[in-house]
Parts: structure tokens; sequence; C-alpha cells
């Protein structure tokens, strides 16, 4: 099941949601000589299908690294090599200096696949837990906006890479945990900062909140190391605990990336 957070606005991270699971409806493990036509395999497709689901949740255009890619979709090394040579080839996916994104003829292929696959256009709601750091930004602090750049493509302590989505707007990373259980985002507009973790595998109210907790404190500890700053500084800082609704509705998300397109 694929997790689309309800935005409320462009920076809210409940658009910022854990989304790492095959697609409903969409065989994403079949054998990869087993072509879904005579010119897309399923890894193919898979690869297609992360990349719109990614920039469908963060509402802006995903570019995501050959190891963020992988840890996804649990892809083979040679495989998913084999698969984005593929797609670059047939300029489904662009390969740009952050990774790799979705063209817009890809965009007209996911479409299609999304008004095809399945009768049931939506999956059962699930709420995630999670803790989310806000700080209001202003010309005083703008500084923020420049240090965010060195955390991109950065691999730290029990965290990796996944990628990163701009617009005219705002920026957004994410990073997924090496065990793929908490993911980690951060958002910057001219307005705002946010950083936010969510834990993948609980639900309330099983969900361990002191272990959250901890994992998102050290999380910003590593944040701050690498942008050499301290953002307890920051009066108007505030910290919260999180709970987002999922909502899947794979005609949304064909309008949506019919509009971007």
């Amino acid at each position: 099941m694929h997790v689309n957070f309800e935005r409320f606005d462009a920076l809210e991270f409940r658009s910022c949601g854990p989304i790492d699971a095959p697609f409903d409806g969409v065989p994403y493990n079949m054998d990869e000589s087993e072509a879904i036509d005579e010119e897309l395999t399923s890894n193919e497709l898979a690869i297609l299908l992360l990349l719109a689901s990614e920039a469908f949740s963060k509402n802006s255009q995903a570019e995501l690294s050959f190891q963020g890619i992988k840890a996804k979709l649990n892809l083979h090394q040679q495989k998913l090599t084999k698969a984005l040579e593929r797609l670059t080839q047939k300029n489904l996916v662009d390969k740009t200096l952050n990774g790799y994104r979705l063209s817009k003829d890809a965009i007209k292929i996911v479409n299609s696949v999304l008004i095809s696959v399945g009768n049931n256009p939506n999956t059962d709601p699930k709420e995630y837990i999670g803790f989310e750091m806000k700080i209001p930004l202003s010309s005083r602090n703008n500084e923020l906006y420049k240090l965010v750049y060195l955390l991109k493509g950065r691999w730290f302590a029990n965290w990796r890479w996944i990628g990163m989505f701009q617009d005219q707007a705002s920026l957004k990373m994410e990073w997924q945990s090496i065990a793929g259980d908490l993911e980690a985002c951060l958002c910057i507009n001219e307005n705002q900062l946010c950083i936010a973790l969510f834990d993948k595998n609980s639900s309330p109210p099983t969900v361990k909140s002191d272990l959250l907790k901890y994992e998102f404190d050290k999380f910003l500890e590593k944040v701050q190391k690498i942008m050499n700053i301290n953002l307890a500084t920051y009066q108007s800082l505030s910290t919260t605990m999180i709970k987002t609704n999922s909502n899947c509705n794979r005609r949304a998300m064909s309008n949506w990336l019919s509009g971007y397109a």
C-alpha cells in the first residue's frame, strides 16, 4: 500500500509520510524477464510508480538517488542499474545531478496504469505517529535556507539519503533508517523550516513514543552537527508529537500528475 498524507499546505509534513510499500494492485515482485508489455518490465514500472508516488506525496518534483530507489524497492543493484539504463534510454527517466526523476512521457504511462489497475481506487486508511519541529523564518534567519543544502546527499549514522523534492516555493529532503522502519523529512521555504520523523511500522496506540522521541532527537543532533548550528537558539522553535492520517486515492494522484505535467 502506498500512502499519501493529506496536505493542508505545501509545507505541512502530513504530505511527507512514509511511502515504501508496493503500490496497491501492481505486482512489484514479478520476475524481471516478464514484461508488462513488450517494452516495459515490472521493475521499470515499479521505478516509475515510486518516483510518481514520492512526487505526489511531497507535492513536488521527486529526484531520488540510486541508493534511495534501491532501498525503497529492495531491488538488487544490478537489476536496478539495468532498469534505470533502459528507462533513461527510452526517455522515461531523466538523470540529474540529484538523482533520477520522471519525464513527461513517463507521467502519461503512470497515469494509464493508475486508471487501469484494480477497481477500488482507495486503500484502507492508516495512522502514523511522528515528531515534528518547526522554526518560523524571517529575513533575520534566512541563512538556514543556505545551510540546509549541506545536508543534500548526506548519509549519517543510521540514516540513508533517499532524495530531494523541489518546486518554486519549497525544498524538501528525505532520509530512511537502515532498517527501513523510520523516515525523516526536512522541508524549508521562505517562511518556515520543518523537520519530521515518522515510525513507518507502528500505529496508535502501539507506538513507543519515548523510543521515537529518542530517535528524533538523535536525528536532529546529526543534522545540527552537519549544519554547524544550534537550532535551540531560535526562540520560536516548537516541537510536537503529530499523528498523520493516510489517504491513498489513485485518481487524485493521476489528476495531480496530469496537472504537474
